[in-house]
């Protein structure tokens, strides 16, 4: 499948003197229409066609769970144009009408907006959501937008700071990423100094968090515990594999995404 990078060239290969198409949209009582305003059939197959293969690999971004209403559409092409709605900002709205029905009476508004130059407004949102496919868990970004996991974040933003250096400290940030974990736990439970093994069956007696992913986040605990020079210091100098390494950093992000979501359920 093309890149997001592929796409956004393409469709600003569209875009000539002679072909910059408006996407027209009205919704309401009506229900939810759109019409691309093009040059001739051919040109709107064109578009439609790469909006098609957009708006399938949309579906493959993992932070695309967070755009239900857009996830919900089945026809690629309606995905692509509710994309381009929600997550650009060049939908406009132009006004409204008043539908009736056969005896006159009103039933409801009918929405009227557009999109102008919809090649360009398209090449842009490829460009956005390769910066998305680019960082995977960016969800994990709350985790320093809210003030009281300053603490977890912290031990976060020292785990990526360890892993940028020219010689990656990976015990380090193992440890750090393990620590964001704990940190985040003893937020969830309300007890600064609780272990995360106590803390993880404590979410799992409170039926907040399933068995089986409550040991997977411990099997992190472990491994890091288990390892010399992680969470204690080695009396010789060890090694880690680095793809065990970053494993277990990216499990403790996938973690951390799952208990900000708990932690959200809870509040």
């Amino acid at each position: 499948m093309r890149s997001w990078t592929d796409l956004e060239t393409a469709f600003r290969a569209l875009s000539t003197p002679g072909f910059e198409p408006r996407l027209d949209h009205h919704w309401g009582a009506a229900g939810e229409h759109w019409r691309l305003a093009a040059g001739s059939p051919s040109d709107t197959a064109r578009f439609e066609a790469l909006a098609r293969i957009a708006g399938t690999k949309l579906l493959s971004l993992p932070v695309a769970s967070d755009w239900s209403a857009i996830v919900a559409e089945q026809e690629p092409v309606r995905r692509w144009y509710l994309a381009l709605r929600q997550l650009s900002s060049s939908h406009r709205v132009d006004g409204y009408g008043v539908q009736k029905d056969e005896q006159g009476q009103d039933v409801g508004l009918i929405w009227l907006g557009r999109i102008d130059r919809v090649c360009e407004a398209s090449a842009i949102l490829c460009l956005k959501l390769e910066s998305l496919a680019a960082i995977p868990r960016r969800r994990v970004d709350a985790l320093c937008a809210v003030p009281r996991y300053s603490g977890p974040c912290q031990h976060w933003r020292t785990a990526q700071d360890l892993l940028s250096t020219a010689e990656p400290d990976l015990s380090g940030a193992v440890h750090e990423a393990v620590s964001t974990v704990e940190g985040l736990c003893r937020i969830i439970i309300g007890e600064p100094s609780i272990t995360l093994g106590d803390a993880l069956q404590r979410l799992r007696q409170k039926g907040l968090l399933h068995p089986a992913l409550s040991k997977s986040i411990e099997g992190l605990w472990d491994y890091a515990s288990a390892e010399p020079g992680i969470r204690h210091g080695a009396s010789v100098v060890t090694t880690l594999k680095p793809q065990e390494a970053h494993f277990a950093i990216d499990a403790c992000e996938a973690a951390l995404i799952l208990l900000l979501a708990v932690d959200e359920n809870v509040g």
